[in-house]
């Protein structure tokens, strides 16, 4: 019986390897479907943990000791990066800190006092279209630009990431 490198044992084996797949790209892929499903999940352990692990959906930088957490973290910022979320009723989506365009609006605020960060997508829909004050279209002036670009569905179901 020969000795072989695990490298060569992942090869296919038209490439004189085994054919078996790499253990760290399967675990890879399994802390990534994970990671997705904790952040699209409704149940009641992966809102505490989303709730202590992010802040605005953003990852927070102190320490809390975790097991799952510390697994999935690092997978987090892929997700959110190559993710979409497609609106609904607005009302499970953060105005300011989602990521509905290519940056969430809050990076835009100079000012973050003048704007209430708790609010939701559905706070500025009015009968299927968006409206807003003049005061939020002087503090993002590229707002109706940006809001153009997301369509709002006829039928209002559940805001969901794609």
């Amino acid at each position: 019986m020969g000795i072989m490198a695990w490298k060569d044992v992942c090869k296919l084996t038209s490439q004189g390897g085994l054919g078996m797949r790499s253990r760290v790209v399967l675990n890879d892929a399994s802390d990534l479907k994970f990671c997705w499903d904790v952040l699209n999940s409704k149940e009641d352990r992966a809102f505490l943990l989303k709730s202590i692990a992010l802040k605005n959906n953003i990852n927070v930088f102190y320490h809390f000791s975790s097991t799952i957490w510390s697994s999935i973290k690092l997978y987090y910022l892929n997700i959110v990066s190559n993710s979409r979320i497609l609106i609904g009723n607005g009302l499970n989506t953060k105005f300011w800190f989602e990521c509905l365009w290519d940056t969430s609006l809050i990076s835009h605020i100079q000012n973050k006092s003048t704007i209430n960060t708790n609010s939701m997508v559905s706070d500025f829909i009015l009968d299927r279209s968006w409206y807003f004050l003049d005061t939020m279209l002087n503090l993002v002036p590229n707002l109706p630009l940006l809001v153009n670009q997301v369509t709002l569905p006829l039928d209002p179901t559940k805001d969901s990431m794609i």
